[in-house]
């Protein structure tokens, strides 16, 4: 079993230095990616400082929008951009975990919740919004 020792505090700054990078491939300002993650330009640089985390309705949109490889973005490791087989999003050897992911996600109010919780400090008052943009999404797929 792998031995973890990081902190929080150094996978958010890790996981925004990578956010920025992908921002900058992208070619738009900070309050160009804000407007079109409904977010703040303040949000943004918070993001990309490591003092915060993207909310997971703007990694779908990057994901679905941009083909962010959101494995990429988490560790790391593999490619910025998930490539496509066969017109379907591949994020190569991440590829059965990512779909784990977005299938708990999407379906597992447990696990969604939990991760919400972890990541980006979720809030009560937030939950409908939430599940309404993952709603939207699963409608758009299913």
């Amino acid at each position: 079993m792998e031995n973890f020792n990081f902190s929080l505090n150094d996978l958010n700054i890790q996981i925004g230095s990578r956010f920025k990078q992908f921002r900058d491939f992208l070619g738009l300002k900070q309050s160009e990616i804000a407007d079109i993650l409904g977010l703040t330009q303040a949000t943004i640089a918070g993001i990309e400082k490591g003092k915060s985390f993207p909310t997971i309705p703007a990694l779908i949109i990057l994901l679905e929008k941009y083909d962010l490889s959101v494995p990429w973005l988490l560790t790391g490791k593999g490619n910025m951009i998930a490539f496509k087989i066969d017109g379907k999003k591949n994020h190569g050897e991440y590829e059965s975990l990512m779909d784990d992911f977005l299938f708990h996600i999407e379906n597992v109010d447990m696990v969604r919740f939990a991760m919400l919780g972890y990541f980006i400090g979720y809030k009560e008052q937030n939950k409908s919004v939430i599940e309404s943009l993952l709603k939207q999404r699963t409608a758009k797929t299913g």
